[in-house]
């Protein structure tokens, strides 16, 4: 169970998620935000005493105290006085009966981290008050917070996943949808699976298609939604721009480097004749798009320029999860190709990154020297699937990081390796990336998986299958190890 009162014109908690420690369950409210900067937990003491010293210091503040006025912002009052962090404070409580843990708990849409340290067993009873904390704020000269949470602690056999705003409601079912985003209608298709119960929270999977193909491409396919029937995911596949008004192109997913046509590392001297571009431009068709005419830096540009695919994908899961019940604990991308690509992106980029649990790419990569990690503080579970023979996005030979290029009739377009995504992943989740990968199996005799995270227990949090296939989703067998490697990283 979790629940998130952002009352007092605090905004909203997005998502909170358990990093470490035992399963907990986790009450909070937030009472009151004064601005934004860095706080720390502080002051842990024990007994139920120390929680009601802090009430009346609480109350005698609010009582005592006239907080700064200054100039309202958005229409509402921002007061920022001394006693902000004060009037604010309310307690830390936990409930215990297991071994001293440290947890931390992240709420990513305000980009602080909270830890708390629980006591040791033994002294308290397994339902009596364990520790009370204070969380206190670090000053700086131009900011100050002042936030205020009551968390329950108590040990739980597992997560529960909490509710979407859809829950309960008649909302979407499987079908074609359109919504606006950015002034631009925006089509998806939905796929709600059989057995749905719209006051159970389910998981939900998001598509993204190929360069030039639509919402169609995975869902009509008998066993990508056969499998999220027997598994219980709602899928939602929309559509990219590019086929219609002004670009009349091929429907695409824009990521780091597919408007500008620039890499992400520059000039590599260690390259002979390198350039910053993504191909090479002197045998490369132009496929660039007119809406990227005044983005563009090269003639390797070759996705639409029309909208924020990100912030768009962003707002669909918010309106899904308005319109049914979802799990937002459990919200995944993957994609073909293309959509593999912006798969990347999603796990890459902070704006998106909080909104899904895990990533699972197919025969999709970044361009080249785009290298970095999960977007946000937690852990993200990714799974890459690649043909070995694949000349339009090769994965690259095995523990060789090198970037690798397109050698698909004139193009000549550069990709990170899969070798050194994987790794880079692998290595900001704190695996041991000094050797080669470790083979692991996922039970099909279709692929070579192999991972720097061997040290894990069950599934790696950082998956490489190779199977020697072209560019080809080979949905028969892949789709079964996307939902594979979801299953085994719901949190």
């Amino acid at each position: 169970m979790l629940c998130v009162d952002a009352g007092g014109g605090g905004g909203r908690i997005r998502r909170l998620h358990r990093v470490e420690g035992s399963p907990i369950k986790v009450i909070v409210r937030l009472r009151k935000v004064c601005r934004a900067s860095h706080f720390s937990a502080a002051g842990l003491a024990r007994g139920r005493a120390h929680q009601d010293r802090v009430h009346r210091a609480r109350e005698a503040d609010a009582a005592n105290s006239e907080p700064e006025r200054r100039p309202k912002i958005g229409g509402q009052s921002n007061r920022r006085g001394p006693n902000c962090a004060s009037n604010a404070l309310r307690t830390l409580s936990t409930k215990v009966s297991y071994a001293s843990t440290l947890t931390r708990l992240v709420c990513e849409q305000f980009d602080l981290t909270y830890t708390v340290r629980t006591a040791r067993p033994g002294n308290f009873q397994s339902r009596a008050m364990a520790s009370i904390g204070e969380l206190r704020m670090k000053h700086s000269t131009r900011s100050m917070i002042g936030m205020t949470f009551f968390l329950a602690v108590a040990p739980l056999t597992s997560w529960a996943a909490p509710l979407s705003s859809g829950c309960g409601a008649v909302g979407l079912s499987s079908g074609t949808y359109t919504m606006q985003h950015g002034g631009i209608t925006r089509t998806f298709r939905v796929h709600v699976p059989t057995g749905y119960d719209k006051n159970t929270p389910a998981r939900l999977v998001t598509i993204f298609h190929g360069w030039g193909g639509n919402e169609n491409e995975f869902l009509s396919n008998k066993t990508v939604t056969s499998l999220a029937n027997s598994r219980g995911y709602i899928l939602v596949a929309p559509r990219g721009l590019g086929s219609g008004s002004p670009d009349s192109r091929n429907n695409s997913w824009s990521f780091s480097g597919s408007t500008t046509g620039l890499d992400g590392d520059g000039v590599n001297s260690a390259v002979p004749g390198d350039t910053t571009a993504i191909c090479n431009a002197s045998i490369t068709p132009d496929y660039s798009y007119p809406s990227c005419a005044s983005v563009k830096k090269n003639t390797c540009s070759w996705t639409q320029c029309q909208a924020d695919d990100v912030a768009f994908v962003v707002a669909l899961v918010d309106l899904v999860e308005s319109k049914l019940c979802v799990d937002a604990n459990n919200v995944f991308a993957t994609g073909g190709s293309n959509g593999g690509m912006f798969t990347w992106e999603l796990g890459q980029n902070p704006q998106s990154a909080t909104t899904f649990r895990a990533i699972a790419p197919l025969i999709g990569l970044p361009h080249r020297g785009y290298l970095r990690a999960q977007g946000k503080v937690v852990g993200m579970p990714a799974l890459v699937v690649t043909g070995t023979t694949d000349n339009v996005v090769p994965p690259g030979a095995w523990d060789n990081p090198s970037y690798t290029t397109t050698s698909n009739g004139n193009d000549r377009y550069f990709y990170t390796g899969a070798t050194a995504i994987t790794r880079s992943w692998a290595q900001a989740q704190g695996c041991n990336v000094s050797g080669n990968a470790v083979s692991f199996d996922d039970g099909s005799s279709k692929t070579d998986c192999r991972t720097y995270c061997s040290a894990d227990a069950g599934w790696p949090r950082v998956l490489d299958c190779r199977a020697k296939m072209g560019h080809s989703y080979s949905l028969s067998w892949s789709w079964k190890l996307i939902l594979d490697f979801f299953d085994k990283h719901t949190g």
